[in-house]
Formats: structure tokens, C-alpha cells, sequence
């Protein structure tokens, strides 16, 4: 598992049980990228539009 897809597991997981709400404002991907000490580029791989999936949509926000 490639840490992109770490960083996306975590944040989604906390979506799904509750510690972001709906309407909730996600963390900012550069604070996200210095909590796991990467680039932004690999926050930002999360987002790619070609790799979404419909489990991806309470992500489309951030």
C-alpha cells in the first residue's frame, strides 16, 4: 500500500466514524502533508478526479 493511499484510508475512516461531520471543514492538505512529513504532491494524488471512486465523493470537498 502506497502512502497516498494511507493518508486516504485514515481521513476517509474518520469521516465514517464521526470525527468530521457533514459540513465539517476537513484539515487543509498542507497541514495534512506535515502531519505525515511528505509533499503536497502526495496529499494531492488523494484528489486526482481520474482516480475517484464513489466512496471518494465526502472527499471531492476537501
Amino acid at each position: 500500500m502506497e502512502l497516498h493511499q494511507i493518508i486516504y484510508g485514515l481521513l476517509a475512516a474518520q469521516i465514517e466514524f464521526g470525527t468530521y461531520r457533514y459540513k465539517d471543514p476537513l484539515p487543509k492538505m498542507e497541514e495534512v502533508s506535515q502531519w505525515f512529513s511528505v509533499s503536497l504532491g502526495t496529499v494531492k494524488t488523494n484528489v486526482d478526479p481520474k482516480k475517484r471512486t464513489p466512496r471518494d465523493k465526502a472527499l471531492i470537498i476537501w
